[in-house]
């Protein structure tokens, strides 16, 4: 075996470490509470449904899940490692959801190692061995959406494949290929072991955005309005001040005032990685945070992260599975972190953080939620961030108990409001299935 088969051997191995079992994706309704009075609440488990029924054909180890909202209609999408694939669903107003559409990878693994010898030679392109088809979807490990005037882009990170997936999806719900674009092809040097995937607009361009695991690095890319994309810049772990991009797992982006700021999630580093986003697509360093220096002692195994605003303070919030716990961070106008408070596993009621995983937030009636889906645990934990950026733990559910049947490696989470209502959605593992719950009090 040589020394790169070796590398990708690993980075496999250890995304099948973390995510092996995932194969659901469970739904989690959440009505408006009250500020901070979450102590004694309860969730209840509503409706379930399981891959392999009902049209359900791509849940294969779910990872990732996000919504889209086209005219009336609320769609809900899971990157699935397993099946290499988009899974389509329809979320209803009282939280059932329908099976709409899928995509799988369509061109098999030989072809695709062939393809990327041809490429290094110059020889084909990326539609040598599939025309139109979808051909980056292998690992499919997170997704996102953009809407570039009538048009909704969906986005795939793909591990297996080292790439990203781009896709139109209609409006009513069909997804058709659009471009694709892989490692050490077209000027894309940052997409080995792809894990993460976000967008940030700055003026009229749309830029994507990669953690690559296996590169340790970003890859940054514009997106047309056609759907093309185009390499732009990228960064490295230990190169021009990076120095906390080692096994970069996830990414977001948030803009204060008029600085684009990019922000991973670094699972071997434990910590996080601060850049400047200029106009054109560059990346520069600013900051960086690791687990057991001034004051963060909440980031072993880094492995989502979000932003939230409240009043005039960004809060940034880490995920970390190692530590089974939630990270919380100050971002100051200037790029700079400073750690606020954290919250870990079987301390002060917070019981359903093992393995935390996947990490967002929801603003109802003026109070913050932070949500964490737990994949050790399978379950979600609520808690609440106060406008100090204080958590108290809200509440909790796990696998198996009152009714929830999906909830078995809890590992992608997101949040969507249809009328008054805020639904919750929940990709998990092996219960490859859909869960539909609701919290009240």
């Amino acid at each position: 075996m040589t020394s790169s088969t070796k590398i990708r051997a690993s980075v496999g191995a250890h995304h099948l470490a973390t995510v092996c079992s995932m194969a659901a994706v469970a739904l989690v309704f959440v009505s408006s509470l009250p500020a901070y009075a979450a102590d004694d609440v309860n969730l209840i488990a509503v409706d379930s449904a399981l891959g392999g029924s009902g049209g359900f054909d791509v849940l294969g180890s779910a990872n990732d899940i996000t919504t889209v909202t086209m005219g009336d209609t609320i769609y809900v999408l899971v990157a699935s490692f397993y099946d290499g694939g988009i899974q389509v669903a329809a979320l209803s107003p009282d939280g059932m959801l329908k099976a709409v559409d899928s995509a799988t990878d369509s061109i098999d693994l030989l072809s695709h190692s062939i393809l990327t010898i041809m490429s290094l030679f110059g020889v084909g392109s990326s539609t040598a061995f599939d025309a139109g088809g979808f051909d980056e979807l292998d690992g499919a490990s997170d997704i996102t959406t953009v809407t570039m005037g009538d048009t909704v882009y969906v986005l795939v990170a793909s591990l297996e494949d080292s790439g990203i997936q781009v896709a139109a999806l209609s409006y009513d719900g069909m997804l058709s290929a659009v471009d694709s674009a892989t490692d050490g092809i077209g000027g894309f040097d940052a997409l080995y072991g792809a894990s993460g995937i976000t967008t940030v607009i700055i003026d009229d361009a749309v830029y994507v955005l990669v953690a690559s695991r296996g590169d340790d690095s970003i890859q940054v890319a514009t997106l047309s309005p056609e759907g093309m994309l185009s390499a732009v810049d990228s960064a490295a772990d230990g190169i021009d001040g990076f120095d906390t991009l080692e096994g970069a797992n996830a990414i977001t982006t948030i803009i204060i005032d008029d600085t684009a700021y990019v922000l991973v999630a670094s699972a071997i580093d434990s910590g996080i990685q601060v850049a400047a986003l200029s106009y054109d697509g560059m990346l520069s360093a600013v900051d960086s945070a690791a687990d057991g220096i001034d004051g963060f002692d909440a980031l072993h195994g880094a492995y989502d992260i979000t932003t939230v605003i409240i009043d005039d303070t960004t809060y940034v919030l880490v995920a970390s599975l190692a530590d089974g716990g939630i990270q919380v961070a100050t971002l100051s106008p200037e790029g700079m972190l400073s750690a606020v408070d954290s919250a870990t596993d079987g301390i002060d009621g917070f019981n359903t953080l093992g393995g935390a995983h996947d990490i967002t937030t929801v603003i109802m009636d003026d109070t913050t939620y932070v949500l964490v889906a737990s994949s050790m645990d399978s379950g979600i934990q609520v808690a609440t961030l106060s406008p100090e950026g204080m958590l108290k733990a809200a509440g909790s559910v796990t696998d198996g108990i009152d009714g929830f049947d999906a909830l078995y490696g809890a590992s992608g989470i997101t949040t969507v409001i249809m009328d008054d209502t805020t639904y919750v959605l929940v990709a998990s593992a092996k219960d490859s299935g859909i869960q539909v719950a609701f919290l009240e009090r």
